[in-house]
């Protein structure tokens, strides 16, 4: 039996603060699942949140597939970047830290998606 840990809408660290995500994470570490889907919304979009989020789940030993939601890629209008470039740095960043990043490209393992 294969066992998969799925949740979204974190909202980093707004909805859910740093002890919050702690509890996430361990509580996933716990279930010692063989694949961690994260669909959407892991943060409020801010660069920092993303990256200590990544880094609090880099540990849990299995594939970690993420989907960008539409509050990971939202703009201020104040930001000089687009949603499209601030997806861009996502991506390269969730896949530095090891993460399979779900943009328009399917997860593969032994030639099955």
């Amino acid at each position: 039996m294969i066992k998969i840990a799925a949740f979204s809408d974190a909202h980093f660290p707004k909805l859910v603060g740093i002890k919050g995500l702690k509890v996430l994470r361990n509580s996933v570490n716990n279930i010692d699942p063989d694949y961690v889907v994260i669909a959407g919304d892991l943060t409020e979009g801010e660069k920092e949140s993303f990256e200590i989020f990544l880094k609090e789940f880099e540990e849990i030993d299995c594939p970690k597939l993420i989907c960008l939601g539409n509050h990971d890629l939202w703009v201020q209008s104040f930001e000089e970047i687009t949603s499209l470039e601030k997806m861009e740095e996502f991506i390269e960043m969730g896949e530095s830290f090891g993460y399979h990043m779900l943009d328009n490209k399917p997860f593969l393992e032994k030639d099955i998606g």
